[in-house]
């Protein structure tokens, strides 16, 4: 699957298939939690609270295809309350408010002895999220740079550097500065550092050198879920635009390989593949 189609962290979705329950590349298990009630859609049954760098996954122990999948990108908000549950009696529950073309609640309960757990991982790993966006998502004329140099992501490297980019998203065209890195591509304007563009490979349809009004020029596809803009960048001579698109395209290829999604968070606990489950 193409990495600017994933699901998994944009969208809520119930009574998934198995082989939607299962992890994505990229996509990794961080905490499983067992004994875990969904009070509002399946009063009385229990089963398993997944969490991943992308999403959180319930399913019911007694009927696995019963479940949910809520993508990172649909949480609203999180929150704790006292809720009446079968198995627990009156017990304290997690609370989440999600967003995908309609509103959900999610009401999850456990014994009190896991609830503190349940909690603290969901919340740690949805602010890893929430931090991490620049690594999955097409962003304009945000603050990128600090004493006009890009300020690095966790885990990023700048692999080139190049001057005298033109970005012809307009009429005109303006002239900037190119920072390809194993994890974006960013391009910002010479007199204005807040005109800027990221590019993440995990948002890209390709990468491809293209005749355009201004003779051949460096063309970068955005998904549909993000747009799907055409970016054109001039780059001269077109040797160095040869290269440029080279280097661009085999970032590209590989991040499709090995998606990273820049969610970094550690928990303590045992992780147990859902296969197994």
């Amino acid at each position: 699957m193409a990495t600017s189609l994933v699901w998994q962290h944009r969208q809520t979705r119930f009574d998934l298939s198995s082989r939607d329950l299962q992890t994505i590349n990229g996509e990794n298990i961080l905490d499983v939690i067992k004994l875990v009630e969904d009070v509002k859609a399946a009063n009385g049954q229990t089963g398993y609270f997944i969490v991943t760098n992308l999403r959180v996954i319930w399913h019911s122990q007694q009927t696995p295809s019963k479940n949910i999948s809520i993508g990172f990108q649909c949480f609203m908000k999180i929150e704790t309350s006292t809720k009446r549950s079968i198995h627990y009696a009156t017990s304290e529950s997690l609370i989440i408010y999600a967003n995908d073309k309609n509103r959900f609640q999610f009401i999850f309960t456990t014994n009190q002895t896991q609830f503190p757990r349940m909690v603290s991982s969901l919340n740690a790993v949805y602010k890893a999220f929430t931090s991490s966006s620049l690594c999955r998502e097409l962003k304009l004329r945000t603050n990128l740079m600090r004493n006009y140099e890009l300020m690095l992501l966790p885990k990023e490297e700048i692999c080139d550097k190049i001057n005298g980019v033109w970005n012809l998203s307009c009429d005109q065209g303006n002239l900037g500065l190119l920072y390809i890195t194993n994890i974006r591509a960013v391009w910002n304007a010479e007199t204005n550092k807040n005109f800027n563009i990221s590019i993440p490979y995990l948002d890209m349809e390709f990468v491809k050198i293209q005749q355009s009004k201004y003779g051949l020029a460096l063309s970068i596809a955005v998904s549909e879920l993000s747009g799907g803009y055409l970016l054109g960048f001039r780059v001269d001579p077109q040797e160095k635009l040869k290269q440029v698109a080279k280097v661009l395209d085999s970032l590209f290829q590989a991040s499709k390989i090995k998606p990273d999604f820049g969610v970094h968070c550690k928990i303590n606990s045992k992780v147990i593949l859902i296969s197994s489950l």
